[in-house]
């Protein structure tokens, strides 16, 4: 099932996906058409929803999905360490590439992050060009923007 979550002025809406009572993505909804969240009792669907509404509260809600995502040991040791980037600040790929041991790796570490279906649990919007410049986001630069200075701006609580 496809759910929709309204996100913040300047941002696109979410795209929430359960399927088989698991979570399978967070992405940009698109043109594609979904149920909004109000009076859905998917326990996965309420849970995700309360960690979007507590990280779009400027809170820093705990990951606790990323076992049960599809994905190859080396995407998830990719994503696991996305999600250790400070909350509004960025990383090169080099630097992600390095802080994983692997100092030639950083084509390999966008390659990962482009499959990653998470958006926002593995915020690889955090993740830039060594010249500072924004790439490579499925969700699109504008909301890699938005994102970025929504995180700038909020005070963690």
């Amino acid at each position: 099932m496809k759910y929709l979550y309204t996100t913040i002025e300047g941002l696109d809406d979410l795209l929430i996906e359960v399927e088989e009572g698991k979570l399978s993505a967070i992405r940009f909804r698109g043109d594609e058409s979904a149920q909004t969240i109000r009076d859905q009792t998917d326990p996965v669907l309420q849970k995700t929803a309360q960690w979007l509404d507590a990280y779009f509260a400027g809170k820093r809600p705990k990951n606790e999905v990323m076992d049960e995502i599809s994905a190859t040991p080396f995407q998830k040791k990719v994503w696991s360490a996305a999600c250790t980037i400070p909350y509004g600040t960025t990383w090169t790929y080099e630097q992600l590439a390095a802080h994983l041991g692997m100092s030639k790796g950083a084509r390999a570490v966008g390659n990962a992050l482009g499959a990653n279906p998470l958006c926002l649990l593995v915020p690889c919007h955090r993740v830039i060009r060594k010249d500072g410049s924004y790439a490579g986001y499925n969700g699109g630069i504008e909301n890699k923007r938005a994102l970025l200075e929504f995180e700038k701006k909020t005070v963690l609580k």
